[in-house]
């Protein structure tokens, strides 16, 4: 199991001891060094600059402001400084930030988690963190973004709840979340959240049940489960990282093939659903229960190979007069196919006894009137 320390964070950080700690600190290094100006000059910056430093506070304009330390600066001291201090540093953080972000509490030190695999999962996928903006994970899915939410709060510590937020900018909800985190998250995975286009390195030395969480939180953002189940994204690459995963835990997959012109594509092989689901699964409900669905009808298949016509026919005439049912309802129901309910549907239709609104596997169906 990995642990990340401060020593490890991105040097864009910004850190603020407790009042204690921090003269601590720095009567350490005036005293090695021989005073303010002797220890300015060795981490070579103004004695002004060392001042702000140590006390915490910067005047402008008349109005005073905090005066946080770049970590950058940090770690210019940590080998100048005692086994001591370096042991109680961490305990003695109390705010962390970006430059224009705002301070949170950081539980320290970060710990390898499934958790934490899964917010990186989910910010490759559904996820946005760009240069000076607040961070966020968007999804329809209510559940999912409440894992989001726990998990972020299971890797960071509770004190960042505060800090978690929902918005609906435009259509889909969205989960804000400090941006310190996202800079903390894509340095210790070296990652891109803004049009990813490889997988972190770290994925691939981890153990198989994180490798799994990862992808599972891939598929619910960018799977689907139809006529198939497989996953689409706009590189190529990650795409091919998938399929390597998804067979290093034996769960086999189509050729790349690509889709719409701008997505490349795989999906499970049929004869692997039920190890998909084994050792992947999902975690978002709608598509979790599709996939139960397409084994059970995979299990009815195998005892029962036909069906008569007018009996299936008359069960989805039953159905649809209790009320108008989507395609994948009546698949849940009748535990048919898409493809094989389609059949169906289209004679029904055909025949002006039932009737569609919406379009493919978005359709809803009601008995024409």
């Amino acid at each position: 199991m990995k642990i990340w320390h401060i020593w490890d964070f991105p040097d864009n950080i910004y850190i603020k001891f407790n009042k204690d700690f921090n003269n601590k600190l720095f009567n350490f290094l005036f005293k090695k060094f021989g005073g303010k100006r002797p220890t300015a000059r060795k981490f070579n910056m103004s004695q002004m600059r060392i001042k702000t430093y140590h006390r915490q506070y910067f005047k402008k304009g008349g109005r005073i402001y905090d005066q946080y330390m770049p970590l950058y600066i940090l770690k210019r001291f940590k080998p100048e400084i005692n086994d001591n201090l370096i042991s109680e540093l961490e305990d003695n953080i109390e705010y962390f930030r970006v430059w224009s972000g705002i301070s949170i509490k950081i539980k320290l030190p970060i710990t390898e988690s499934p958790e934490m695999y899964r917010i990186v999962a989910h910010m490759v996928g559904d996820g946005f963190a760009g240069e000076r903006k607040v961070p966020y994970y968007a999804n329809t899915c209510l559940e999912l973004r409440s894992q989001f939410k726990n998990d972020l709060i299971a890797v960071f510590g509770k004190d960042i709840k505060k800090h978690i937020y929902e918005t609906i900018p435009n259509t889909t909800p969205i989960v804000n979340f400090p941006r310190v985190l996202s800079e903390i998250l894509k340095c210790i995975f070296q990652v891109n959240f803004t049009k990813p286009n490889l997988l972190p390195h770290l994925l691939f030395e981890t153990s198989n049940h994180n490798k799994a969480v990862f992808i599972r939180a891939l598929f619910d953002d960018e799977g689907y489960v139809s006529t198939t189940i497989g996953i689409s994204m706009k590189s190529k690459k990650i795409i091919q990282q998938i399929q390597n995963l998804l067979g290093e835990l034996g769960v086999g997959t189509t050729n790349i093939s690509k889709k719409q012109e701008q997505f490349f594509t795989i999906n499970i092989s049929e004869k692997m659903v039920e190890k998909f689901k084994e050792k992947i699964g999902f975690d978002h409900p709608i598509k979790k229960n599709r996939l139960e669905t397409r084994i059970k009808i995979k299990e009815r298949n195998r005892t029962l190979r036909t069906r008569p016509l007018e009996h299936t026919r008359k069960e989805i005439i039953r159905l649809l007069k209790e009320k108008p049912r989507s395609t994948f309802e009546l698949c849940n129901i009748l535990l048919f196919t898409v493809t094989g309910l389609y059949r169906h549907l289209n004679f029904l239709e055909d025949n002006n006894i039932i009737e569609r609104t919406g379009f493919k596997n978005k359709a809803i169906w009601k008995v024409k009137v």
